[in-house]
């Protein structure tokens, strides 16, 4: 069902931290302005969006926080140029400099991709080049090749053989060893 629902937001944002103050009718500028700052020389067309809107509010997220901010490219290839993009610009100016991008995935997604955190964190402390698959997938550059991990168990085991994670009393340490 995750594979669905994944499916039909193939070409939404989400959007973390755009100011309540930007209105529904001003957030799709809002988002066409910020998809200029990110990607250089692109023409504004390519930035169609069919829709945008704020989620409501989560019970858990105190008043003072911004509701997040969904957004549907007309162009499959604009999303993906766009958080391509983003993830190699360091900061972004004012009026979006508090904002985060993320792909719009679905719970289950999100919650099988939290499985691999640990990971993550230790392959970022290592600096060594990572990016999660579609789903549910860790892909790792190392040793000279594509690493496809596609469970924990296994993520674990793999980081264990290269040396960067040792178990000591339940707890994940580092190794000094890279890649």
């Amino acid at each position: 069902m995750a594979v669905i629902e994944d499916q039909s937001r193939r070409t939404n944002i989400r959007l973390r931290g755009t100011a309540e103050s930007v209105s529904v009718e001003e957030l799709s500028e809002y988002i066409k302005g910020l998809c200029g700052k990110i990607v250089k020389n692109c023409e504004e067309s390519a930035w169609e969006l069919d829709r945008v809107h704020r989620l409501p509010r989560p019970q858990y997220l105190s008043v003072d926080k911004p509701r997040d901010v969904i957004a549907k490219f007309h162009y499959p290839k604009s999303k993906e140029l766009l958080l391509q993009s983003a993830r190699k610009e360091p900061s972004l100016p004012a009026p979006y400099k508090d904002v985060l991008i993320f792909a719009d995935l679905s719970l289950l997604t999100i919650a099988r991709r939290r499985e691999f955190a640990e990971f993550m964190k230790v392959l970022r402390d290592q600096k060594i080049s990572y990016r999660c698959g579609y789903p549910t997938k860790l892909l790792i550059w190392g040793n000279g090749a594509l690493h496809v991990i596609k469970e924990p168990e296994e993520a674990r085991n793999k980081l264990k053989e290269w040396g960067m994670l040792t178990t000591q009393n339940g707890n994940s340490n580092k190794a000094e060893k890279k890649l």
